[in-house]
């Protein structure tokens, strides 16, 4: 058997295979396929139409396979886990004192918030680098989905103004992808009613549990039915699994319309709906989560250690599940970071941002 891969990685898939089976050859070498091969498997998932059309030309028999290390890749071990859950901590910190500035920043730009994102990740001993570019979108701005500051627009933060902050990093034991979506200021009774909207989604998948052999298609769908039952969706997926300090999109786990693959315990994923709206603003809310054993199925533990916008949150909205949730979620986000060297004044923000929801009347 010969397996072809991306070039330069032939050395780490031979140590995956392990076989004297099976020879490792990278793409380059495509054209030394002998003749009279009569049957080829390809992940048509990670292989570009350029190859599927020569290899339909070849008059091989081709036939669907998904990528077996790809698979192996995405289930991560213990002490993987562990580093992911350490990892996101020390982000949650970067987090906290990043949403606190800016919360009562005066003057600040998205640039502005963008570059002192690098630079409080870049405190930290552990640090890489930025695992993508992140995304500061206010106003108008947060409605484009994949946006990037340019010079015409960087828009200086104002009070109302509903800004989506989409970042993450690679450190030495894991990484990170977080979207918190807050608003400055005194912000409208609508903004917060989709902000909530948004959250619902996000709470509802994230306490799911689900039987062994679920795919990402079926859970994807329980994110968006809270937004589907008011006419709403939007336009990209609801997760994507995570590597280990790797690229931040890891193949094959997604959550989305057309994501096929089973879950399964070990493997990191984000859980991020959305709503857009052209010319007004966007709200996201993303955490990562780890697939676990429950019971005798499967659930989401959280990873992301980062407080909601508590003040845009219309608890009336909520379920008293979802309720409960959050406030389980904001209790535990307040046990990790309470002595993880936040400044006093960030400390006692966070304990307003984590104190348990009240219900009014």
């Amino acid at each position: 058997i010969v397996w072809y891969v991306e070039g330069g990685r032939e050395e780490e898939m031979r140590l995956l295979v392990d076989s004297s089976c099976i020879e490792v050859r990278g793409m380059e070498r495509l054209g030394e396929i002998e003749e009279g091969l009569e049957r080829l498997y390809v992940d048509s998932f990670r292989t570009s139409e350029f190859f599927m059309r020569m290899f339909e030309g070849m008059g091989v028999d081709v036939r669907e396979k998904r990528c077996v290390a790809r698979h192996e890749q995405t289930l991560k071990d213990g002490r993987e886990l562990e580093g992911f859950r350490l990892c996101h901590k020390g982000d949650g910190v970067v987090m906290v004192k990043l949403l606190y500035e800016v919360l009562r920043g005066e003057g600040m730009k998205e640039s502005d918030v963008e570059r002192r994102i690098e630079s409080l990740r870049g405190e930290r001993e552990d640090y890489v680098e930025k695992s993508f570019s992140s995304i500061v979108g206010s106003g108008s701005n947060g409605a484009i989905v994949h946006y990037r500051v340019g010079e015409d627009t960087d828009r200086e933060l104002r009070g109302g103004d509903v800004v989506l902050i989409d970042c993450g990093g690679h450190y030495r034991n894991g990484t990170t992808d977080v979207t918190r979506t807050i608003g400055l200021g005194e912000v409208g009774r609508e903004e917060k009613r989709l902000y909530t909207r948004v959250l619902r989604s996000h709470v509802m998948l994230s306490r799911q549990s689900f039987p062994k052999g679920t795919t990402g298609t079926q859970l994807d769908a329980i994110a968006r039915s809270e937004l589907w039952n008011e006419g709403l969706d939007y336009g990209h997926g609801t997760g994507h699994g995570v590597g280990y300090v790797l690229g931040v999109h890891e193949s094959p786990p997604v959550l989305t319309k057309k994501g096929g693959t089973i879950l399964e315990a070990g493997m990191v994923l984000s859980i991020e709906p959305g709503l857009y709206f052209e010319g007004l603003y966007g709200f996201r809310v993303e955490n990562l989560v780890e697939v676990e054993e429950r019971g005798e199925g499967l659930g989401f533990r959280a990873l992301t250690c980062v407080p909601y916008a508590r003040d845009m949150i219309e608890v009336e909205m909520l379920s008293e599940a979802d309720r409960l949730w959050v406030d389980g979620y904001h209790a535990w986000v307040w046990t990790c970071l309470e002595d993880e060297g936040l400044e006093e004044e960030e400390r006692l923000w966070l304990w307003e941002m984590t104190r348990p929801l009240e219900v009014v009347g």
